[in-house]
């Protein structure tokens, strides 16, 4: 390069940089509004993707929605239910479970570790639960 194209160079990039900053807001909005009409021209697309892979269960009938977090909670808390009740109905009433769940997976951990057929039984529980839902 010689100066003339570096000059040159330099000015695109500080012209480039001073109008991205006061253009910068309209393109993010601009990405936000085509992002939600494709979600609205898809929810009302004809023919919806077929479901297909691992599809979670309808945890709400009204509105047809899966929650992942209400599945999971009922899959922890039955694997242990005939391990250790107590425990199970306070997997089961978790209000903040995507946070705390944590503390029910290790609980379940030790209560299968403590023999083999409490190991057998809460992985049997978990995947009747699983295939029940």
């Amino acid at each position: 390069f010689n100066s003339d194209d570096s000059s040159l160079f330099i000015r695109i990039i500080i012209l480039h940089h001073l109008l991205y900053i006061p253009l910068a807001p309209f393109m993010v909005l601009n990405m936000w509004g085509n992002k939600k009409r494709a979600y609205k021209k898809k929810a009302k697309s004809a023919n919806p993707r077929p479901l297909s892979g691992l599809i979670w269960p309808i945890t709400d009938n009204k509105s047809g929605a899966r929650s992942t977090t209400k599945t999971n909670r009922s899959i922890w808390a039955s694997s242990i239910a005939n391990v250790n009740k107590s425990d199970s109905d306070k997997a089961g009433k978790e209000r903040n479970w995507r946070f705390k769940y944590n503390k029910y997976v290790m609980k379940n951990v030790e209560l299968s570790c403590t023999s083999k057929e409490n190991a057998l039984k809460v992985a049997q529980d978990g995947l009747d639960e699983a295939y029940k839902l």
